[in-house]
């Protein structure tokens, strides 16, 4: 732990909290008295080991900072010029930084034939992507740090790096570099470690394992890629802290592994890095001078062929530890000693917790809890950070210790708030949204009526349409069995997302809502505009046409990768147009999932959206009441077919029997060949040729496609014969009368008509695709 320290003649200090010391003579950074042979009055002290401590002294304290992850400062040093120092941990200093910077960049860069594109995990600090920029071959540099006051402080003091930030070639991302990487779909020639030692439990931890080497780095690097990585102390000593160990780790994963290493100064130690690929590393020394001539600008201060063959021959102490190093790290990694203190730990934990369940007085809770928690501070946080919402907030309340501990915004990073009745107000959800900050990732808001379903499953997940064709009734009925709903929630709950400039909704990935009170499109308009990074929304319950719903998506979610919609009223009549459908797919290529649940989508504008997503896996359009079925025509045939996996059309009240035919006589013919899941079941079977005419026991080839497709799942549920007429017959006799029955039925829903099996072409025939055009697709095919 690093200290600033203003100390006197004994060295005694006095501290202010802050790290930094101020000595009992009150003397400050400056020191006017004679030293007679004491040490000067202002020093940076750093603990190597327990009885080993790093100092040198200080001429001033420039800068310091907080942000919500680190406390940085900027210091002045007699020896080493300007250093930054993160959470006490020296990082970089003026007079040396180079030797760091590069040895982890330029030997990668050199390494490869033509380096294009970089990826840096962490670097905020500029002088990685510094020395990257200085490579003529990049075309592209990501930047991924998860610290944005880092990267401003340094952007604003480290003037040696202003021009590295203001570079059109340098694209920086605050985000976490784990979740970063697993989001993007490109890849890269150079991917750069440039994190703090995976300290256990640590939070760069996770990007050392093996399976986020294997997963996540070695998935994301172009062919003849290089990943490399800081490796922490390499001395004589020091190599077995996280040096070994980081090498025996790549070497679990790629085939060519080089470890080297330099002596910094200012680290007062020799330090490692660990380059790993699975292209051999071709380039000899005198290579390396010629690529270094050619592709570099400017003049290296450290690094030439000879420095880094060199540096690449270890001493034969470490040699023999490396060698012989058995550890790997994993994300379950852990000593036997450290697991019986976790067990012993977490078996005093649920005592506790079970003891403050039996008992009713606060204020022995209190005093219990303080005495007998076995956990510190900060592990009862991470033990917080993995219970459920619900949970943290009974902890809270059951002593002091555990109050302030569930106060902490890592705590809170996956907000979960749905409930079954309605428990939870907008100053709860508004509270735990201050709290997570920049922390929050996943948001979960509303009210679950006690039969929900997970999303994606073939059930409906609120409204259904059971024996009735009257939508609207069926869904108000549903929406009053519920009880109160979500009355408690309503728009104004996601303000909070907008406070402060946008930052607790800048990495919030996954929103859902669930019958939020008056969702209007406004409220989920500017709650959407600062999620900019969001993959995942879920909203059952919409209020909003789905047509500015769609457009408040299309113009804030360009990253998004899963829509689940489920309408408020079943049959509602929306203004959804066709190019509202093709700007939604232009503006969000990412999707892979869709489910719009209850909405009156015709076929053509259903067709846009399947057709247009190229990478759409799932696609549920249950209680969809003009689906019809022709969107479906054509569409999984080619060479590849459309890669489908998942198609829910349940309880479409207007499906047909003939295009449901269509499409399995399709899937036995080779097309959708990806598909493993299709849900046809209807409670009021399928619609037949004729107008109100019910299919109960449809003539499709079901049990064909079970037996020629046995890895795809095919649900084809229908009922008893006869229950939708009687329903259909009673419900209209109040509101015409039999003698019209057929033209008011023709009128309503022209998707129904006769008009849609007016061509017997086969199934993947374009000119058996047709329907009648509404004004809506007319303009839209005219334009």
């Amino acid at each position: 732990m690093g200290d600033i320290s203003n100390g006197n003649a004994n060295g005694t200090v006095n501290d202010n909290g802050n790290g930094v010391h101020h000595g009992t003579n009150g003397n400050k950074a400056a020191h006017n008295g004679n030293n007679n042979g004491h040490r000067k009055s202002c020093w940076y002290e750093e603990e190597i080991e327990q009885d080993l401590r790093w100092c040198f002294a200080l001429n001033s304290i420039l800068h310091t900072g907080a942000s919500q992850y680190q406390d940085i400062a900027l210091l002045d040093t007699k020896p080493f010029g300007k250093a930054l120092v993160i959470d006490g941990k020296l990082q970089s200093a003026e007079i040396d930084e180079f030797i760091y910077h590069e040895s982890l960049v330029h030997p990668p860069l050199l390494q490869h034939s033509d380096p294009k594109t970089i990826f840096i995990m962490g670097g905020g600090e500029g002088s990685t992507a510094r020395e990257i920029l200085r490579h003529k071959t990049v075309d592209k540099v990501v930047m991924c740090d998860i610290d944005e006051e880092v990267v401003e402080f340094c952007k604003l003091h480290l003037v040696a790096n202003k021009e590295a930030f203001s570079d059109s070639r340098l694209q920086l991302i605050i985000n976490d570099a784990r979740a970063e990487l697993e989001s993007r779909q490109d890849g890269f020639d150079v991917i750069i470690g440039d994190l703090a030692d995976p300290i256990e439990g640590g939070p760069c931890y996770q990007l050392y394992t093996k399976s986020f080497y294997e997963s996540i780095v070695k998935t994301r690097l172009n062919e003849g890629g290089i990943f490399v990585t800081q490796a922490g102390p390499a001395g004589i000593f020091s190599h077995t802290e996280v040096f070994s160990c980081i090498y025996n780790t790549l070497r679990q994963v790629f085939k060519y592994v080089v470890p080297y290493s330099a002596h910094i100064p200012s680290y007062a130690d020799t330090w490692g890095w660990v380059m790993a690929s699975d292209t051999p590393f071709s380039a000899d020394a005198e290579e390396l001078d010629i690529r270094i001539k050619q592709r570099m600008t400017g003049e290296n201060r450290y690094l030439d062929g000879k420095t880094f063959t060199s540096a690449s021959i270890l001493n034969k102490t470490v040699r023999k530890s490396l060698a012989k190093e058995t550890q790997v790290y994993t994300e379950g990694t852990v000593s036997e000693f450290e697991q019986d203190q976790l067990i012993e730990h977490t078996l005093k934990m649920g005592s506790i917790l079970l003891e403050v369940g039996k008992r009713s007085q606060r204020n022995r809770f209190a005093k219990h809890n303080s005495i007998c928690w076995a956990l510190p501070h900060d592990l009862t946080i991470k033990v917080f950070a993995m219970l459920d919402t619900q949970s943290i907030c009974s902890a809270a309340a059951t002593c002091w210790m555990f109050n302030k501990c569930a106060m902490d915004p890592l705590c809170y990073a996956d907000i979960d708030l749905t409930t079954v009745e309605p428990r939870v107000n907008n100053t709860v959800v508004a509270t735990m949204i201050r709290r997570a900050g920049k922390r929050l990732r996943s948001l979960k808001l509303g009210v679950l009526p006690s039969l929900t379903t997970l999303s994606g499953h073939s059930h409906p997940m609120v409204y259904s349409v059971n024996n009735s064709v009257d939508a609207r009734c069926s869904c108000y009925n549903k929406r009053s069995s519920q009880g109160k709903d979500s009355y408690v929630l309503s728009r104004s709950c996601l303000s909070s997302l907008s406070m402060n400039g946008g930052a607790s909704g800048a990495l919030l990935k996954k929103l859902h809502l669930y019958n939020i009170d008056k969702m209007d499109n406004t409220a989920l308009r500017v709650a959407l505009s600062v999620c900019q990074a969001l993959t995942d929304l879920e909203i059952v319950g919409l209020v909003t046409e789905l047509k500015q719903t769609l457009e408040s998506v299309s113009t804030n979610c360009p990253n998004l990768e899963r829509l689940f919609f489920e309408s408020f009223e079943t049959d509602r009549d929306d203004s959804l147009k066709a190019p509202t459908c093709v700007n939604f797919v232009n503006c969000c290529p990412h999707l892979t999932s869709l489910a719009l649940r209850g909405f009156n989508l015709q076929d053509y504008k259903v067709r846009i959206l399947v057709k247009g997503f190229r990478k759409l896996k799932f696609v549920d359009l249950s209680t969809s009441y003009l689906i019809t079925g022709t969107f479906l025509r054509n569409l999984g045939s080619g060479t590849r077919g459309h890669e489908l996996e998942v198609l829910i059309l349940r309880d479409c009240m207007n499906l047909k029997e003939v295009e449901v035919g269509r499409l399995l006589t399709a899937v036995l013919s080779g097309d959708f060949k990806f598909l493993k899941h299709i849900d046809i079941s209807n409670s009021e079977g399928l619609a037949a040729d004729f107008l109100y005419n019910r299919c109960y026991s449809p003539s499709i080839p079901v049990k064909q496609v079970m037996e020629e497709r046995p890895g795809l799942c095919l649900i084809a549920d229908f009922p008893p014969e006869g229950s939708f007429m009687d329903t259909e017959q009673i419900s209209d006799s109040a509101v015409i009368s039999d003698a019209n029955l057929d033209m008011e039925m023709t009128g309503a829903t022209s998707e129904s008509s006769s008009s849609m099996f007016s061509s017997e072409s086969s199934y993947n025939s374009d000119q058996g695709y047709c329907h009648y055009a509404t004004s809506d697709e007319v303009d839209f095919q005219g334009a």
